[in-house]
């Protein structure tokens, strides 16, 4: 009968697995491993995750139990199946979404793809990043190796490439020089398409408008108030000049 007082209720045994787990470590201590504090009547002190007693210990307390714990580490690593402990196995490779690759090859496969794909993008950046003047002069340059490639290793002094890189070369004492410098830069000019409508209004650099101007000035006006005040404070100078030189 429950309701007699001489019969115990029965406990519902704990299946937490973290406190039967912390029963057996304490039956594993008390079976053998801190005898020695048992029998020196000291209290039982927590033991930390590392396996030593919380509290004071003296060096050759530290060594000692350090010693003990690297030999029961050992033999329950010694104890444990090759599957348990992950001794001689093969490695796992996962892609970026933790999904498992069955095969190294299709890991090194995605890797290649991702490393052409990186280089690709690199490539596509350098070539938006440069002008259309770079990129002439790289056709060029790679014309050039092409053509010397094919060349005789001996050039002679009839040679007609040999001439024309020479007639086109500018030298600094050249009486010619600005003549040919003035040539060139209109040469280069003719090509483009220029403005040909009404005058536009100054700036202080003196770029003129692109040919598809319209005519409408769409901006704040500040280029004229700063060509205004530039040129007031000249007529300033000039006048202030003039009155001194008059004085005199």
């Amino acid at each position: 009968d429950d309701s007699d007082a001489g019969v115990r209720r029965r406990r519902t045994p704990n299946l937490n697995p973290r406190v039967v787990a912390a029963k057996e470590e304490a039956s594993d201590d008390s079976s053998g491993e801190d005898s020695d504090d048992s029998d020196a009547g000291v209290r039982r002190r927590p033991k930390m995750s590392s396996g030593h007693r919380a509290g004071l210990h003296t060096g050759a307390e530290f060594q000692e139990r350090e010693a003990k714990l690297q030999e029961q580490k050992a033999a329950k690593l010694k104890a444990m199946g090759d599957e348990a402990s992950g001794k001689n196995a093969e490695t796992v490779y996962r892609d970026k979404k933790g999904r498992k690759l069955d095969m190294l090859t299709e890991f090194m496969r995605q890797q290649d793809v991702r490393d052409g794909k990186e280089a690709q993008e690199a490539q596509e950046q350098y070539e938006w990043g440069r002008g259309t003047k770079q990129k002439e002069d790289d056709e060029a340059y790679a014309q050039e190796l092409e053509n010397i490639k094919n060349e005789p290793f001996a050039r002679r002094a009839d040679d007609a490439r040999l001439e024309a890189s020479r007639k086109e070369e500018l030298r600094a004492d050249d009486p010619m020089l600005a003549y040919m410098q003035k040539k060139r830069a209109e040469g280069k000019a003719a090509g483009r398409p220029q403005y040909a409508g009404p005058p536009a209004p100054p700036n202080r650099f003196g770029i003129k408008p692109g040919y598809r101007w319209d005519g409408v000035d769409r901006g704040t006006g500040f280029e004229a108030r700063l060509l205004a005040k530039d040129s007031k404070d000249k007529i300033a100078r000039e006048r202030s000049y003039r009155s001194r030189a008059a004085d005199m």
